[in-house]
């Protein structure tokens, strides 16, 4: 497993975020609303890092002062999707972890994921 930023080992109480690539505004509103009451009790909030939901979770984790770990389905060398680069690296940068499974360099994996 390949990291980039904090240490998972101070990864004692995470909570997944899934949803929709095409999330809507009700689905940013609902985010919001969960994710500020957990971060606020100490959860990391865990999530992909696809358009949509997880990027919303993440961003709003961001946003109010909590940690979160994005895992990626490819490596963090080649980011997918490559328009949440700045958002992985603001991640990183705030005591969060982008992980991958993945060598480096890989490509994304998701066909391989769904086997």
């Amino acid at each position: 497993m390949y990291t980039k930023g904090a240490s998972l080992k101070n990864c004692t109480k995470g909570i997944g975020f899934v949803g929709s690539r095409k999330a809507t505004s009700y689905a940013a509103h609902v985010t919001k609303s969960l994710v500020q009451p957990l971060v606020a009790q100490g959860w990391d909030i865990v999530s992909g890092g696809a358009e949509g939901a997880d990027t919303m979770a993440h961003q709003e984790a961001l946003a109010c002062g909590g940690v979160t770990r994005a895992v990626l389905g490819s490596g963090l060398l080649k980011v997918y999707p490559l328009s949440n680069k700045k958002l992985f690296d603001a991640i990183a940068a705030n005591n969060g972890t982008v992980v991958s499974p993945f060598s480096l360099r890989s490509e994304e994996h998701t066909s391989e994921l769904q086997s």
